[in-house]
């Protein structure tokens, strides 16, 4: 086939001419916007009648100079490593390939990566055909380290370019490490840390192959991918589907890919199937068609592995990830082995996501042995990874490991404590976190994150359905809030549930200090200085929650004390002091429903000066349905509306509740709903005062039920001194008015 590469004076000759061009008064592709260069490219496409589109890409959105930095293949030769020449592959399979085939479909290549601003693609492609041969003849998916290869071969391949050679001396020397073991970085410059790690897949060497379209299909057919040279043009960054077909004269390679298969009916005339590694956002999820021998694509460079098979075929059965195991459960790992007929097994667990297994469960077991039972401990961890490793005269002959991490279910409790040994997870005592936040983040759904007394100092954000406990003792060996004060003090929201389906809450602990956050529900303000709840609903009980809450002449603000926002929240036994806000000093609903029972309300207050919506100084709901049980809400004043509480749209029913000494300037200095459902019953509502109307109650165009309730010693300036009701209906039987 004709060799498309130019010759060094050819090439310089060119580079001369193209400098001559560009100084002269052309238009300059540079200040295209990336819509402006897929649309210009498209029409390129169009009008040259090729059948392939070009679209926004992660590469495409990048500069002139970061996209050069993708481009990593060095010219051949290669760097003298020492050994002899790369030799050509001799093959002399007579199998007719087939006139389409892809390694995709007989899950012989493993996922796309991303090389990322790093001139690596020599690595990624080495990576990428090691993967696929580990998968084709030993059925691991395996993700391998690219970094390991940029970091510790030895002919400086690094960001600024390389050979896949180098990555094959790697390979050959010691193997390939997985990628949890040493994490891409995309840069260079690192210490060689390999030996650290448990070399996964080795070859005994490579091979070049012949660029004979039928040579190179049989090759990967019959033995896997293959590594390939290509010369990226400037619109190959935008490829985002169909048949890449361009292909202009005198090309030189620059990248490095992997073909995993072929289709003779695409491109008129046929395609590679190419593997690239610029991640899945680009081309058809990562991969393209490329026609053949476009940008010199299969034509140079190809390069394929001699992969070392385990002499032991081990295919770990259980666990093989997404078990849930419970501490001190009897577990059944089962494995089978093929090939060969190993002399003893053991039996580790990876403690780091597979990083590494230095663990050993069971060591010694004969060959012939297909399981272990295994009682599951409690170790500082909440994942695992199990290897069964067969030995074979003295060798470690072949393994396999879980395919994913399986869970470790204990006791359903996470600690802290500031004299807690702070070991993830947190799940014993001695292990305790210090921080209130990282045994949240440590517990999983259903867990109850157990906190000693002390002053935290952090806010402390819930996305699980988690229980917070304060209270306890030093040791944990009890319980009482009253006696071992919890205390968690900090800005913005103190405590906030966030996004949780299921069960949470928080009981037990002094919360102060809180101003709470900004949102817009349904007003830009200020919300929840104590506690802050959206889309959750949590049971909310036996808190102190004292000085919260955040007030100025200009600014809205909501919920003081707790705020929550389309939920149903729990909220009883707290006692809420000397919280602020504009409206809803102590709690605050917006298109939510609560249960507010048992819980003491007092000296809620908003800004003097503030001009906009006052209402609510105990309680305030907008769009919610609220049942109060036995609550005190008093001494709340300085509020236009409801000085006790206020419902807007809903309903609100009050069961045994005190409403006293609570003052506004409007309606309703104890109680006012304006187009809400009113029910009382047995509640006592005195020495409420309004600047206008009802001093004790004021109900607008709504439903009201009023019974066994005592409404006394309430003043109103204007009219209804006890009870001011307009547009309303409903019935108030065996109730006592006095002396309003």
């Amino acid at each position: 086939m004709k060799n498309r590469y130019r010759n060094p004076l050819a090439l310089l000759l060119s580079l001369s001419i193209l400098l001559s061009i560009l100084v002269l008064p052309a238009v300059s592709n540079a200040e295209e916007t990336q819509d402006e260069r897929i649309a210009r490219i498209n029409r390129e496409i169009a009008e040259s009648g090729s059948s392939w589109t070009a679209g926004k890409t992660w590469p495409g959105s990048l500069s002139a100079e970061e996209r050069k930095q993708l481009l990593g293949l060095l010219p051949t030769p290669a760097p003298d490593d020492g050994i002899a020449p790369v030799p050509m592959m001799t093959f002399e399979g007579s199998a007719v390939p087939p006139p389409s085939f892809d390694w995709r479909a007989l899950d012989g290549v493993t996922p796309v990566t991303n090389q990322g601003g790093c001139g690596s693609c020599w690595a990624f492609a080495a990576i990428a055909q090691l993967e696929s041969f580990a998968r084709i003849y030993d059925e691991w998916v395996l993700d391998l380290s690219e970094q390991a290869i940029i970091d510790c071969n030895p002919h400086g391949s690094d960001c600024d370019g390389g050979w896949v050679h180098s990555a094959y001396y790697v390979f050959q020397n010691y193997g390939a490490v997985t990628e949890a073991c040493i994490p891409y970085t995309a840069s260079d410059g690192h210490p060689c840390t390999q030996t650290s790690c448990d070399p996964l897949a080795k070859i005994s060497g490579y091979a070049a192959v012949s660029s004979s379209m039928t040579t190179l299909k049989q090759v990967i057919f019959e033995y896997g991918p293959v590594t390939t040279s290509f010369s990226v043009q400037d619109n190959f960054y935008d490829y985002t589907g169909g048949c890449y077909n361009f292909d202009p004269p005198g090309v030189t390679p620059n990248h490095a890919m992997l073909i995993v298969g072929w289709d003779d009916s695409a491109c008129n005339g046929g395609a590679w199937i190419v593997k690239n590694s610029w991640g899945p956002n680009w081309g058809i999820d990562g991969f393209a068609y490329i026609k053949y021998g476009a940008c010199g694509i299969g034509e140079g460079s190809l390069f394929t592995i001699d992969y070392i098979l385990n002499i032991v075929y081990v295919n770990l059965t259980a666990p093989d990830g997404g078990e849930e195991l419970d501490i001190g459960e009897e577990f059944e790992i089962t494995w089978t082995t093929s090939r060969e007929v190993p002399d003893s097994i053991s039996v580790l667990a990876s403690l780091n996501g597979g990083a590494s297994y230095d663990s050993t469960l069971a060591s010694g077991l004969p060959g012939t042995a297909v399981n272990y039972l295994w009682t599951v401990p409690e170790w500082p961890v909440r994942t695992m990874k199990i290897k069964v490793v067969a030995y074979f005269n003295g060798i470690v002959a072949g393994y396999d490991t879980s395919k994913d991490d399986f869970r470790i279910i204990g006791k359903p409790y996470v600690y802290v404590s500031p004299t807690g040994g702070n070991t993830y997870p947190y799940t014993r005592a001695l292990w305790a976190a210090l921080d209130i936040q990282d045994a949240v983040d440590a517990a999983w759904d259903g867990d109850s994150v157990m906190v000693a007394a002390a002053t935290y100092d952090d806010p402390v954000i819930v996305e699980t359905a988690v229980m917070l406990l304060g209270g306890w003792d030093a040791g944990f060996s009890s319980r009482d809030p009253s006696l071992n004060v919890t205390t968690i003090q900090s800005n913005g929201s103190v405590v906030s549930f966030m996004n949780v389906t299921g069960f949470c809450g928080i009981d037990g602990f002094t919360i102060t200090g809180g101003s709470g956050k900004t949102a817009q529900l349904p007003d830009l303000g200020i919300y929840g200085g104590g506690i802050f709840s959206y889309n959750a609903s949590p049971i909310i009980k036996d808190n102190t929650i004292d000085a919260c809450g955040y007030t100025t002449a200009t600014q809205f603000s909501g919920g003081g004390a707790i705020f929550c926002y389309n939920g149903s929240a729990t909220i009883s036994g707290n006692t809420i002091t000397d919280c602020i806000a504009q409206s809803g000093g102590g709690i605050y609903l917006y298109q939510a429903s609560a249960e507010i029972t048992g819980n003491a309300i007092s000296g809620a207050i908003p800004s003097a000066g503030y001009n906009g919506t006052r209402n609510g100084g105990g309680v305030f709901a907008l769009h919610s349905d609220v049942v109060m049980t036995g609550n005190v809400i008093e001494g709340c004043s300085g509020y236009a509306r409801g000085g006790g509480v206020y419902a807007m749209f809903g309903s609100i029913a009050l069961d045994g509740d005190t409403i006293s000494s609570n003052a506004c300037t409007s309606y309703g200095g104890g109680i006012c709903t304006e187009r809400a459902d009113l029910s009382i019953s047995e509640a006592f509502v005195s020495g409420n005062t309004s600047g206008s109307f009802g001093g004790g109650i004021s109900h607008k165009w709504g439903a009201i039920d009023i019974e066994n309730t005592i409404l006394a010693l309430n003043e109103a300036s204007m009219i209804g001194g006890g009870l001011f009701a307009d547009s309303a209906w409903g019935e108030i039987g065996q109730s006592t008015f006095d002396r309003n």
